[in-house]
């Protein structure tokens, strides 16, 4: 697969990695079986994330639980360490008040790190050329040829409702006749 035309301004950690999914899958995948010493602060990272949806209730006993696992210090100060980026920040607030935002400051010191040298190095690795692909097939036009129609699986109120196949992808998915044609991105996978 070709990978022509890719837009340079959008090679930015927060474009790939905060902004699209895939994007994301893929530099955790690569941080996970290439770069081990990153998949700590990914972990930290989704922990962050789970704490600022969680409620109230939950939050004190998640808060907790992110204190036992990434946060360090002597005589007991509370903050993030990650040795793996060099980061040690202190200043986070007191895990006991449960505030929304509490790892906010960390979880940007913890972003600008991981933009830093380890997305140079994804953006080097086979990873990000998965990436690259994925966002070329992503941009091509949906048409009728994009999909083997196969059979009928019922009538419905679009019409009939057939069984086909991304001829890209090889995957499975039910949709209309008219809708393949007209180029619209309703599927439903089975």
């Amino acid at each position: 697969m070709p990978v022509v035309g890719v837009v340079a301004h959008n090679v930015r950690f927060e474009y790939v990695v905060d902004q699209q999914p895939i994007g994301k899958l893929l530099f955790g995948l690569w941080c996970e079986l290439k770069a081990p010493r990153y998949h700590r602060c990914l972990k930290f990272l989704d922990a962050a994330k789970r704490y600022e949806v969680e409620t109230d209730e939950q939050r004190l006993e998640l808060a907790n639980a992110i204190r036992k696992e990434f946060m360090v210090g002597a005589e007991g100060e509370e903050g993030v360490c990650l040795p793996e980026l060099g980061l040690a920040q202190s200043g986070c607030d007191k895990l006991t008040n449960g505030h929304k935002d509490l790892f906010a400051s960390c979880v940007q010191a913890v972003k600008a790190c991981l933009a830093g040298e380890p997305f140079r190095e994804f953006t080097r690795s086979m990873y990000f050329h998965r990436y690259l692909q994925w966002k070329w097939l992503e941009a091509q036009p949906v048409t009728y040829k994009t999909f083997r129609m196969y059979r009928v699986l019922g009538k419905g109120g679009f019409g009939e409702v057939c069984a086909c196949q991304n001829s890209n992808t090889s995957i499975q998915a039910n949709s209309t006749p008219q809708l393949a044609v007209w180029g619209v991105k309703l599927l439903t996978p089975t």
